[in-house]
């Protein structure tokens, strides 16, 4: 039991933003200490339930911190139309969901003998990776692939713009012209499919179909296609 102990603290201290006082390698040495030591008397028994809480209390305190600051930046997300503003919608209700099973787990440490305190442990543990993990990274998933749509907005108008000035110089038939345009062309088709893929998987909660891969070949598909803007405007000396 003192494993689930280990694997909560420090999955809930392993997050990029974690901050110093959501690290619990001191209180985790402790318990590992007192459960390799101990006498078995009142006092020691006294001590290991008092650092049990203490552990429990900031890891469900830094868990709540987690999930609000997560759903503060899901609500970021500009609601342009309805699929994303119901995509949105869900994550922040999920994320609530979250923050109010840490808020009644929290209500009941006191109150926790050592055994409780170890089930509660377990459980927070388990409903963490099972359930929470998969949500939170889901969510992250969402946010990353809003902030990219600006990056497809700018690069259909470049493209357009593109087409234009091309017809507009009468270099519409020329071979190598026409070459990198129809690779423009194409890489952008390729990118805005897999990016409208990636945005039904995060309408479907699919965590199965993995939404941050699918929106990393998206964006390596638009890398093409800049690309390919740049060789034609070098093609033609036209500066950027």
């Amino acid at each position: 039991m003192l494993g689930t102990v280990l694997v909560l603290g420090t999955a809930s201290a392993a997050t990029p933003d974690a901050s110093e006082k959501c690290r619990f390698d001191d209180q985790i040495a402790g318990l590992a200490a007192l459960a390799t030591h101990t006498d078995g008397s009142l006092d020691a028994v006294r001590m290991e339930l008092a650092l049990r809480k203490a552990i429990l209390k900031n890891v469900v305190g830094c868990s709540i911190d987690e999930v609000q600051t997560l759903k503060a930046s899901v609500k970021t997300v500009p609601q342009n139309d309805a699929d994303i503003a119901d995509v949105e919608n869900r994550f922040a209700g999920k994320l609530d969901d979250m923050i109010a099973y840490y808020n009644t787990q929290a209500a009941k440490i006191d109150d926790l003998g050592i055994w409780g305190s170890k089930d509660m442990a377990r459980a927070i543990a388990e409903k963490r990776s099972g359930a929470f993990v998969p949500l939170t990274e889901e969510a992250a998933e969402f946010v990353i692939w809003a902030k990219n749509q600006d990056l497809f907005h700018s690069a259909s108008i470049r493209l357009t713009q593109i087409q234009n000035t091309l017809k507009f110089l009468r270099l519409i038939d020329n071979q190598e012209t026409t070459g990198l345009l129809q690779k423009a062309t194409d890489t952008f088709a390729r990118a805005e499919d897999l990016n409208a893929q990636a945005k039904q998987a995060l309408k479907n909660f699919d965590i199965s179909n993995n939404s941050l891969s699918l929106i990393k070949d998206s964006l390596e598909a638009l890398s093409e296609t800049y690309q390919s803007f740049f060789d034609i405007s070098t093609s033609l000396a036209v500066p950027q």
